[in-house]
């Protein structure tokens, strides 16, 4: 995949966001910085080797800008150490699943497997909430349950998908 192509750098932006946003805890801030790696990487992109971690590359850029950024500023980052490094471990995970082909394909069939699990009255829950875009008070009203039954029974089961997909991917790695 072209690490220059729209869609590489639209989803390298939006992790590169996360991760700034993270670490400055100011939305202009981070938002000047997303600029500020994407320039110096357009600069610098004849040093890029192609076939290696596009994604890796401009987080080594942002972490060099943070720097700059900080030591501009005389102060700290909000997040630091073990949390940037997990921030940017998750990034670098998410970019891997990305560059599998079937990443999506056996996340969409451990999706509906689990649901197929999920008890039937939270599935229905799900569906008028996602699939037909209800609101929860309308949800209540349907199934004669309270708004807050509804949110917390939303809350557990979209939990418990989580933790099922998670285990049935883990299960296929």
């Amino acid at each position: 995949m072209d690490p220059w192509s729209e869609a590489v750098l639209e989803q390298n932006r939006c992790w590169l966001m996360a991760y700034l946003l993270g670490a400055t805890g100011e939305r202009a801030a981070a938002e000047d910085l997303v600029q500020e790696v994407f320039h110096i990487a357009y600069e610098k992109r004849a040093q890029f080797e192609p076939g290696t971690n596009f994604g890796g590359w401009l987080r080594g850029i942002a972490r060099n800008c943070l720097r700059r950024f900080f030591e501009r500023r005389g102060r700290q980052p909000v997040l630091v150490g073990d949390a940037m490094a997990a921030l940017d471990e998750a990034a670098g995970r998410a970019q891997e699943r990305l560059a599998d082909p079937d990443w999506v394909t056996r996340r969409h069939s451990a999706l509906q497997q689990c649901l197929a699990r999920l008890g039937g009255r939270a599935r229905r829950m799900l569906e008028l909430k996602y699939g037909e875009g209800w609101q929860s008070r309308h949800i209540a009203r349907t199934l004669r349950m309270t708004v807050s039954a509804v949110n917390v029974t939303v809350f557990r089961a979209r939990a418990a998908l989580a933790s099922c997909v998670k285990k049935s991917l883990a299960a296929d790695a």
